[in-house]
Parts: C-alpha cells; sequence; structure tokens
C-alpha cells in the first residue's frame, strides 16, 4: 500500500471479540449557562481574495460547576494515567471559537488563564465530564463573502478537588469473555489506528486484559504484542479499545462481575 494512502488512512477495521452495548451515562439535562452582551470589534481585512469586514462578537458565560463526580473509576483512572491520590481543584478559563452553526467543541478551546499553569489532570477531567455537559450556544449564521462573522465566548470552569482512585489491576479472578453479557458476541470495532505506525506500516496483534470496576466501569491495558518490538506504538489505542464500557454486574454464571479480569485480542491491519 503507498504511503500516501497509509497517511491518509487513521483508522482501520479491527475485529474486536465483544459487542460494545453500553457506555457512561449522560448527565442529566441542564441549563447552560448564560451569556452576557457581547463586545463587538468590527475591522477590514485584505486576504488572497480581496477586502472583507469582519465583525468579531466576544461573550462572557456564567462560570461553570464542573460535575467531576459524575465521572467513573475507569475514566478518573484515565484522566491521572493510572496515578492514584488527590488532585486540587482548579478554576481554568478557556476562549472558545464558536462554529457557523452556534456550537462549541471544549477541545477547540484555547487556555485563557496566562497568570496560572495548565493543570493537566484537572483539564483532562474536564475535557472528560465537558462532553456530556450543557455549554452555551448561539444561533447559526450564514456568512458572506464581503461581511464575515467570528464569535468567542471566555467559559470559566470551577472543578472540584477529586480523589484518584487506587486500582491495581492484577487482582482478581480471570473469566471467559462470553461470561460478560455484553460481550458476549464477536462484533467489528472502528479503532483509531496509531499515526506512527500507519506512517511505518505496521501491523500486529494486541491482547488487552481488562478488568471491572466496583462502578461497572472497565480499565484495560496491553499485556502483550506481536511482533513485540512494536508494542508501544499500540498500546494506547488497544487500551481505549472498549471506550467507556458499562458491564451488568452479574456473570452469566451468576457471579459477581465486579473484579473479574477478563482479555481480548485486537488484529491490526491496514487492508
Amino acid at each position: 500500500m503507498g504511503s500516501k494512502v497509509l497517511r491518509d488512512r487513521v483508522t482501520s477495521w479491527v475485529l474486536v471479540s465483544g459487542a460494545l452495548i453500553a457506555a457512561a451515562a449522560p448527565l442529566a439535562a441542564q441549563p447552560a449557562p448564560p451569556l452576557s452582551a457581547p463586545r463587538v470589534v468590527e475591522e477590514i481585512i485584505t486576504d488572497e481574495s480581496g477586502k472583507f469586514r469582519l465583525r468579531t462578537e466576544e461573550y462572557t458565560a456564567a462560570p461553570i460547576d464542573v460535575p467531576v463526580a459524575a465521572l467513573s473509576i475507569a475514566e478518573l483512572y484515565a484522566a491521572g494515567n493510572g496515578q492514584s491520590g488527590p488532585v486540587a481543584a482548579a478554576r481554568m478559563s478557556y476562549r472558545c471559537p464558536v462554529n457557523d452553526a452556534g456550537e462549541i467543541t471544549l477541545s477547540f478551546c484555547m487556555f485563557a488563564n496566562r497568570l496560572s499553569q495548565t493543570n493537566t489532570i484537572a483539564e483532562t477531567l474536564l475535557l472528560k465530564v465537558g462532553r456530556r455537559m450543557t455549554l452555551p450556544a448561539l444561533p447559526a449564521i450564514t456568512q458572506r463573502d464581503k461581511d464575515r462573522t467570528a464569535r468567542y465566548v471566555a467559559l470559566e470552569f470551577n472543578i472540584p478537588a477529586v480523589e484518584l482512585p487506587v486500582v491495581d489491576l492484577s487482582t482478581g479472578p480471570l473469566v471467559e469473555r462470553t461470561l460478560i453479557p455484553e460481550l458476549a458476541a464477536s462484533s467489528p470495532r472502528r479503532l483509531n489506528y496509531p499515526r506512527r505506525a500507519i506512517q511505518n506500516e505496521v501491523e500486529g496483534k494486541s491482547v488487552i486484559e481488562c478488568q471491572i470496576q466496583q462502578d461497572l466501569s472497565v480499565i484495560c491495558r496491553q499485556i502483550s504484542f506481536d511482533p513485540p518490538e512494536h508494542a508501544a506504538l499500540f498500546a494506547r489505542e488497544a487500551e481505549r479499545a472498549l471506550g467507556p464500557l458499562m458491564v451488568s454486574p452479574q456473570l452469566a454464571d451468576g457471579s459477581d462481575a465486579r473484579g473479574a479480569r477478563f482479555r481480548l485480542s485486537l488484529n491490526w491491519r491496514l487492508t
């Protein structure tokens, strides 16, 4: 396969021995925080297409309390990259672009609190909860060639202190994945193929071992890769293979699912 095709392909169909059915529960409906009247700046801009008028609207939203308590054990574990212990409360400010549909995508926001350092764990917690939070929205607009509008919203998030859980992934009974109702059947799963593996045209097979947590969320780790010299290229995406999966409290044999471990194979193929 040509290198250009490989560079352009960022995902690949991989057979995962499990149907992914349940996911993280959405938060209860929340009202969007109110917005201030916009601060407006208009200017004439010249680019390759000629001159046009740019209207920039800057809004400010009321502070938002981030409900980190809604995160699962697996999400907290991922946010801390396996670390445990307390994470201090943080206040984080962002300047967020609003697209023409009137929507904000949190991952596109720019960290705006220049007086403090970015708290990596707090920011990760925010991004995980943010996908389920109600953010401000503005009316959709249609851009005109000679009269364009850029809109931004200043968002401030209050992230409470949180305790990252202590997790030992080596304990618990090892069971067949067929005992887990959500994983009883095989299903194709579209995974993110690691970019470096695409660039180097690497294929292989991961084995992941997953543990069911007390809240029934699932944490996975890659325990082997063939060929082993390329294990590091696939470890991160392999660990994300099941996504934010939540499973049933009982295994098919009637035993408690909490603490049980199971294994899956992932075949990484570029074709």
